[in-house]
C-alpha cells in the first residue's frame, strides 16, 4: 500500500474547482502542484480525483505514500523509483540518481506523479531533492505533492519561474455550497448548529458528522441540541473513541505510538494475544482507520486521530508512552529495522536502550550496513556524553566522522579512545572491538595526510585483509571497512589493476549483502581510479555522478568525498587544457586542511598553482606554494612537505629563477628525498612524480642531459607498468627533452610517440603543451606529417593551435600581461626597469619574456620588437 492511495474517491463529492485549480491554476505553465493543509483537509481525496481525471486523458500514474523512513533521501529516492517501476516507467537498477529517473521519465508518454503525506519525509536533504526534482521535471510530466507543512524549498522562486503552483488550506476548505452538497442526504444541515461553523469547512470533521448522521438515521433519533458544541478532539473522543468497547479503546491508545500498525508490532507493543481481532475491529472506524494490507493485516490511523489518541494516552496513562516506545524499540530491533528501533528508543527516554540496540547491531560496523549518514543520525539521538562513555559507540562516532569528513576532531578522539582502552584494558576481551580499532587505524594511516606513513604499510594491511576475509561469512562488514582503506593505499602507492580488482570486490560485497542502498562509494572509487590512470574524461564523468548523487540523497555533509571529487574535477579539466575551469574547482576546496586525501591536497594545492602560473599569476602561484609548504612543515604532513617545495622549485625553474629553484631544493633537502623514491611502490606516486619532474628538468637545465634522461625514462617505465599512463607519458616527454638535448633524435621520437599513444582518447593534452620547447617542435613536425596516424587527438590539437596562431594578430596572441611586457620591450626598457614599472618580480618578467619568444617564434628582444612592429594591431 505504500504505492497506492490510502483511500478512494468513490464516496466523495466531485470538487471540480479544486481539480481545475490543481491542474491549471496560476502559474498556468507549472508542471507541479504543492497541496498544503493540516491533517483532514481532503488532500488525499483530491489527489485521487486528479489521478482519475488524468488517467482518463491517457496519463500513467505513480503514487508514493511517505513515511518517516523517507527522511533519509536515499530511501526516498529508492521508493520514488519503485513507484515508477510499478507503473512500468523505470528499469531496475542497483545504483541510480535523480538524473536517471528524469531520463527514464523523458522517454515515457504523459505521466502523473503523486506524493502523499510528504511531511513525514520532510528534511533539509529531502526538501533539496524535491526542489531539484521539480526543476528537472520533463514537460510532459505532472507532479502533485500533498503535505501538512510546506517543505523548505525556494517556493517564491519556483512560483516566479512558473515551475510550481500552490494550493493552500483555505482553498481546500468546503465552501457553503459544497458543505450543503456533502450533507444533503442527512436532512437539514442547520440541525448541526454551530458545529458547521466550528468545522470551518474542515473536510474530515464534516465527514465525521456525515458518518454520525448516518448512524442517527438508523436509530431514528434526532441529534440533541448543542451536543456538537465541543472542540475537535473532544468530538473525536465522544463520537469515535467513547463508542468503542473498553478493550478496543485501550488498544487504540497503545498502538497510537506507531505510524503503521501490523499484527506483530501491535502484539509487541500491547502484549495482547487479541491484537489481530482488535485490529479488524478498528477497521470499522474507516475512514479514520485505513487498511494498508490484508496479508499480513496492517492498518494506519488517520494522522488527526493518531495525534488525538497520543494526547489522550499521555493524559490517561502518563507513564505508558515511555514503556510502549521501549517495547516498540525492542520489537523493531529484533527485526533489524534500526531506523524505527532507534526512533522509538529515543522516544522512550531510555538512553541505555538506544545504546544496547546500536551496540548489538554492530556498533562501528553500522557505517557499512546502514550508511554513514544513517550512523550519524543514530548517534544524534544520544547525548554526546553518553556516546563518549561507551567505547563501542565512541568507535562508531570516530569511523562515521572519518568517512564523512565533516570534522577532523575524530583524529584526536580516536587517539584518546585508543589510549584509554590500552591503559584500562577496556574491551580487551572483545576481539571484535580490537579488530575494528585496527581497521580505523588503517583508515587513518592511509587517508589522513598528517598520519600518512612514509612507506606503504602493505604488510599491515595484508594482515587486516586476511582476517576480514576469514570472517567474511560470519561478519562481512569488516571487509566493507577494510577494502576502502586498501583502495586508498593502492591508488596512492600500488598498481591501478589491483585497485580495479578491489573495486570489483567491494561492489560484489555491497550488492550481495545489500549494504548502504544507492551508495556512491563505488562510483567514487571509479573516479579515483580514472584520475590515477589518467583517463581525464572518465574521471570527470564519475566525479559529476558522485556529486549529483550526494545532492540527490542529501549527503552533501560528506565533505571528505565532496572535496575529493571536486579536486578530481579540477585535475581533469586541467589535463584537458581548461585551466580557468580547473581553477574555479580548486578554489572550492580548502588548501590547508588537517584531514583530506593526499590526492585531494596535491590537486587543490599544486595543480592549482600550475593554473595560476599559466594565467600569468606567477608570483601568486609561488607565494601560495610557499605558504602551503610552511603549513605542511608546521602540521608535520610528511608528503606535502616534499611535494609542495618540489612543485615550487619546478615552477621557479620554469620562470627562469634557477637560483631560487636551487635554494628550495637545498632547504627542503629534496635531493636526499629523491634517493628514497628509487625503491618503487614504497612512496606515494604523486610525491615521486613531483620529484622526478623537478630533477629531470633541473638536471637538463644544468647540462646533465644523460642523468635527466635516465631518471625520467626509468620513472616513465615504472609508472606505465603500474597503470599510471598519464604519469608515465609525462616522464616520457621529459625523457624526450633530455634525449633531444643529447642529440638522440630517434630516442626522442620514440618517447614522444609512445607518450601520445598512452594518452590517446583520454582527453589529456595539457602535459604536451607544458613540454619542453624542443619537444613541442617535434610535435609540430609530427602534426604536419600526413602519414602519421599516431596520437591523432594531440596532433589535431597542435595543428589547430598552429593554424589559430597564424590567423591572430600579435596583440591578440599575447595575453594582457604579456602585451604590457611587450610594450616595455618596444620602449627599450631593460628587464629590471620593466619589472619596476609593472610591479612584478624580475623572475616573473623573465618568465613572460620566455613565453613571448615562444609565441612569436623568435629568440631575441630585437626579433620580438620587429615581430611586434610587423604584426601588432598598434604599438
Amino acid at each position: 500500500m505504500k504505492f497506492l492511495p490510502l483511500g478512494t474517491a468513490s464516496d466523495a463529492i466531485d470538487r471540480r474547482r479544486l481539480i481545475d485549480l490543481a491542474l491549471t491554476g496560476a502559474p498556468a505553465a507549472a508542471g507541479s502542484t504543492i497541496i498544503t493543509a493540516p491533517a483532514g483537509y481532503g488532500k488525499t481525496t483530491l489527489l485521487v480525483q486528479i489521478r482519475d481525471e488524468l488517467e482518463l486523458l491517457g496519463f500513467r500514474s505513480a503514487w508514493l505514500n511517505c513515511t518517516v523512513d523517507h527522511v533519509q533521501p536515499a530511501a526516498f529516492l529508492v521508493d520514488i523509483a519503485a513507484s515508477f517501476q510499478r507503473a512500468g516507467m523505470f528499469p531496475s537498477m542497483s545504483e541510480f540518481g535523480l538524473s536517471d529517473i528524469v531520463s527514464s521519465l523523458s522517454e515515457c508518454g504523459p505521466v502523473s506523479i503523486f506524493i502523499d503525506e510528504y511531511e513525514c519525509a520532510s528534511s533539509d536533504e529531502t526538501d533539496s531533492f524535491l526542489e531539484f526534482f521539480i526543476r528537472m521535471l520533463p514537460s510532459h510530466c505532472k507532479l502533485f505533492v500533498a503535505t501538512r507543512e510546506l517543505p523548505k524549498i525556494s517556493l517564491s522562486k519556483l512560483l516566479v519561474d512558473a515551475r510550481t503552483r500552490l494550493v493552500k488550506a483555505n482553498e481546500l476548505q468546503f465552501n457553503p455550497a459544497e458543505t450543503k452538497c456533502l450533507m444533503a442526504d442527512k436532512g437539514d444541515a442547520d440541525q448541526y448548529g454551530d458545529l458547521l461553523e466550528q468545522c470551518d469547512g474542515w473536510p474530515v470533521i464534516l465527514q465525521l458528522l456525515r458518518l454520525e448522521g448516518q448512524a442517527l438515521q438508523k436509530t431514528g433519533l434526532p441529534p440533541t441540541a448543542g451536543q456538537h458544541r465541543v472542540s475537535i478532539f473532544n468530538y473525536i473522543a465522544e463520537q469515535v473513541l467513547a463508542r468503542q468497547e473498553e478493550g478496543l479503546q485501550e488498544f487504540l491508545l497503545q498502538i497510537s505510538i506507531l505510524s503503521d500498525v501490523d499484527v506483530a508490532s501491535a502484539r509487541a507493543v500491547t502484549q495482547s494475544d487479541a491484537s489481530e481481532r482488535l485490529l479488524r475491529a478498528a477497521l470499522n472506524l474507516s475512514p479514520i482507520v485505513t487498511s494498508i494490507a490484508e496479508e499480513p493485516l496492517s492498518l494506519r490511523l488517520h494522522p488527526l486521530f493518531r495525534d488525538f489518541l497520543r494526547q489522550e494516552l499521555a493524559v490517561r496513562m502518563p507513564a505508558a508512552p515511555n514503556a510502549l516506545h521501549g517495547r516498540a524499540a525492542k520489537h523493531f530491533a529484533a527485526l533489524n529495522d534500526l531506523h524505527k528501533a532507534v526512533h522509538h528508543a529515543s522516544l522512550s527516554g531510555q538512553n541505555d536502550l538506544t545504546v544496547n540496540i546500536l551496540e548489538e547491531a554492530g556498533g562501528a560496523l553500522l557505517v557499512i550496513s546502514e550508511g554513514v549518514a544513517a550512523a550519524g543520525a543514530f548517534l544524534a539521538t544520544l547525548p554526546a556524553s553518553v556516546v563518549t562513555a561507551r567505547p563501542k559507540l565512541r568507535q562508531l562516532r570516530v569511523i562515521q566522522q572519518a568517512m564523512e569528513g565533516t570534522s577532523p576532531d575524530w583524529l584526536g578522539d580516536f587517539e584518546r579512545l585508543d589510549y584509554l582502552c590500552s591503559i584500562t584494558h577496556a574491551d580487551s576481551a572483545d576481539e571484535t572491538f580490537q579488530f575494528t580499532t585496527d581497521l580505523v587505524r588503517a583508515i587513518r594511516n592511509c587517508s589522513e595526510t598528517r598520519y600518512a606513513v612514509l612507506s606503504a604499510p602493505w604488510a599491515e594491511l595484508a594482515k587486516l585483509r586476511e582476517k576480514a576475509l576469514a570472517l567474511r561469512y560470519e561478519e562481512p562488514r569488516y571487509l566493507g571497512i577494510c577494502l576502502p582503506a586498501e583502495q586508498i593505499l593502492t591508488c596512492d602507492y600500488g598498481s591501478v589493476s589491483l585497485a580495479e580488482r578491489r573495486t570489483q570486490e567491494l561492489q560484489s560485497l555491497f550488492e550481495t549483502e545489500h549494504y548502504a542502498p544507492n551508495t556512491v562509494w563505488i562510483t567514487n572509487h571509479l573516479s579515483f581510479i580514472a584520475v590515477t590512470r589518467g583517463q581525464s574524461r572518465d574521471a570527470e564523468h564519475y566525479s559529476r555522478v558522485v556529486l549529483e548523487r550526494l545532492a540527490d540523497t542529501g549527503e552533501m555533509r560528506n565533505t571528505f568525498m565532496r572535496r575529493h571529487c571536486t579536486a578530481i574535477l579540477g585535475q581533469s579539466f586541467f589535463e584537458q587544457n581548461m585551466p580557468d575551469v580547473a581553477l574555479a574547482h580548486f578554489d572550492a576546496v580548502p588548501r590547508q586542511t588537517a584531514y583530506s586525501l593526499l590526492s585531494t591536497q596535491v590537486y587543490a594545492i599544486c595543480t592549482r598553482a600550475r593554473c595560476l602560473f599559466l594565467a600569468d599569476e606567477v608570483d601568486q602561484a609561488l607565494s601560495d606554494l610557499d605558504d602551503d609548504y610552511q603549513y605542511a612543515l608546521e602540521e608535520a604532513l610528511p608528503h606535502m612537505s616534499v611535494i609542495a617545495p618540489a612543485v615550487g622549485a619546478e615552477l621557479r625553474l620554469a620562470a627562469g629563477d634557477r637560483s631560487g629553484c636551487e635554494q628550495l631544493i637545498r632547504s627542503a633537502k629534496l635531493d636526499a628525498v629523491l634517493d628514497q623514491h628509487r625503491t618503487w611502490f614504497v612512496r606515494p606516486w604523486l610525491e615521486t612524480e613531483a620529484l622526478v619532474r623537478l630533477f629531470s628538468r633541473y638536471w637538463l637545465h644544468a647540462g646533465d642531459a644523460e642523468r635527466a634522461y635516465n631518471l625520467a625514462h626509468e620513472f616513465a617505465i615504472r609508472a606505465s607498468q603500474s597503470g599510471r599512463l598519464l604519469m608515465g607519458a609525462g616522464g616520457l616527454l621529459d625523457a624526450a627533452a633530455a634525449a633531444l638535448a643529447s642529440g638522440h633524435r630517434g630516442k626522442a621520437d620514440a618517447a614522444i610517440r609512445q607518450a601520445m599513444k598512452q594518452v590517446e582518447g583520454t582527453g589529456a593534452v595539457r602535459l604536451f603543451l607544458d613540454a619542453d620547447e624542443d619537444v613541442q617542435a617535434v610535435l609540430q613536425e609530427i602534426s604536419g606529417d600526413e602519414r602519421s596516424g599516431t596520437g591523432s587527438e594531440i596532433l589535431n590539437h597542435f595543428s589547430a593551435r598552429i593554424a589559430h596562431d597564424a590567423d591572430r594578430g600579435v596583440a591578440r596572441l599575447l595575453s594582457p600581461r604579456e602585451q604590457e611586457v611587450m610594450a616595455e620591450l618596444y620602449l627599450g626598457h631593460p628587464t629590471k626597469v620593466a619589472a619596476r614599472h609593472l610591479n612584478l618580480s624580475y623572475e616573473t618578467v623573465r618568465h613572460h619574456l620566455k613565453r613571448i619568444y615562444h609565441k612569436l617564434h623568435v629568440h631575441t628582444r630585437q626579433q620580438a620588437v620587429e615581430a611586434w612592429k610587423r604584426h601588432a594591431d598598434s604599438p
